[in-house]
């Protein structure tokens, strides 16, 4: 169901989540009436803000109890996107952007710039973590990275060739992932 996107009409989502029409259409029930997703020409309510033309917000540290009330460790939101943090706010030709009518201009231009430093970053720049991070660091910047650039997420979308951009900046992450957590394997086993 991670392909409902408010422009993939119902009877196309039948056919490609493999759950069947009865099964796929009872979801988009419960969905709608939990007032997750939109019939297809249905606006919320009160618009949604474009997370690219808002200013990333300040990191926000949140205090979560455990099972039995004690107070966890502060755990801290990242401030900027994976692109945003890539972005050197360098001149990008407009011809440049004019692939990929599905991305968002800006986005279209952070990857460009993200593709012009992939190979002078290093795997922690790559990955936005400290030279000393633990595993735990380690898994949590790649789970981010991959929740932004994963080629999955723009399942079905007209890229262009900004689709090639953002399968070498996976691979990349995915790469810097693997390289600096297999020393921390071999100290753990």
């Amino acid at each position: 169901m991670s392909r409902v996107d408010g422009q993939s009409s119902y009877a196309e989502l039948c056919n490609v989540t493999g759950l069947g029409g009865a099964a796929t259409l009872e979801i988009l029930r419960k969905l709608k009436n939990a007032g997750l997703i939109y019939n297809p020409g249905e606006a919320p309510s009160t618009p949604v803000p474009a997370k690219v033309a808002t200013p990333a917000p300040e990191p926000k540290v949140k205090i979560e109890p455990s099972s039995d009330q004690r107070p966890r460790r502060a755990t801290t939101r990242p401030s900027k996107t994976v692109l945003e943090r890539f972005d050197d706010g360098s001149v990008v030709d407009p011809a440049e952007l004019i692939e990929g009518p599905d991305l968002d201009p800006v986005m279209k231009a952070r990857l460009v710039r993200a593709a012009r430093r992939l190979g002078k970053l290093s795997p922690h720049e790559l990955l936005g973590v400290a030279a000393d991070a633990d595993h735990t660091a380690l898994k949590k910047a790649y789970f981010v990275a991959s929740k932004e650039l994963h080629p999955d997420r723009f399942f079905g979308k007209d890229l262009g060739s900004f689709r090639g951009l953002l399968e070498r900046l996976f691979r990349a992450i995915t790469q810097a992932y693997e390289t600096l957590d297999k020393p921390q394997e071999n100290k753990g086993g």
